[in-house]
C-alpha cells in the first residue's frame, strides 16, 4: 500500500480526525468510559498549525534524519487521536504545541535515541512560541 503523499498528509489526518478509533476494550476502561473519552475526544480541536507542525515533522524524519524515520499512514492518524485524549484529559478543548512533546515518544522507530531527534525537532520548529508568548491555549 503507497504511503500518504507530503502533500496529501494534511487532508488524511483531517479526515482521520473524523474517524471514531478509541477500542471497546481499552485495558482498566469499561465500555461506557470508552465511550464517553471517544465522544470527548471528537469534540477536540486540532488545529490547523498543529496538523502543519505534525505534517513537516513527519517529512523532517523521512527526509533529514538517517537513518530515515518512516512514520506509517495508521500511526501518523492514531498519533493525532493521542492527541485529543491528551487535551482532553488535561481540560482543553484544543490540541496545543505542548501536546505534540507527546510526538517523541510515539513516532521514534528501532532507536531510542531518535525520540531526543524527534524532542529537539519540535522544540525547535513548533514549541519555539512559548518563549515569546505566541502559542495560544497553554494555561
Amino acid at each position: 500500500v503507497k504511503q500518504v503523499s507530503d502533500g496529501e498528509a494534511m487532508s488524511f489526518l483531517r479526515g482521520a480526525l473524523e474517524e471514531e478509533t478509541i477500542s471497546e476494550n481499552w485495558v482498566g476502561l469499561t465500555p461506557l468510559q470508552c465511550a464517553e473519552l471517544r465522544n470527548g475526544a471528537a469534540s477536540v480541536e486540532v488545529p490547523k498549525r498543529i496538523l502543519v507542525c505534525i505534517t513537516n515533522l513527519r517529512t523532517h524524519l523521512r527526509q533529514a534524519v538517517r537513518p530515515p524515520v518512516l512514520i506509517s499512514d495508521r500511526r501518523l492518524a492514531r498519533a493525532v487521536h493521542v492527541l485529543r485524549v491528551a487535551a482532553l484529559t488535561a481540560g482543553f478543548e484544543n490540541v496545543s504545541e505542548v501536546d505534540l512533546l507527546l510526538l517523541q515518544h510515539i513516532f521514534w522507530d528501532r532507536q531510542p535515541g531518535q525520540q531526543k531527534v524527534i524532542q529537539e525537532w519540535l522544540l525547535g520548529n513548533c514549541l519555539g512560541g512559548m518563549l515569546d508568548g505566541s502559542i495560544g491555549e497553554i494555561a
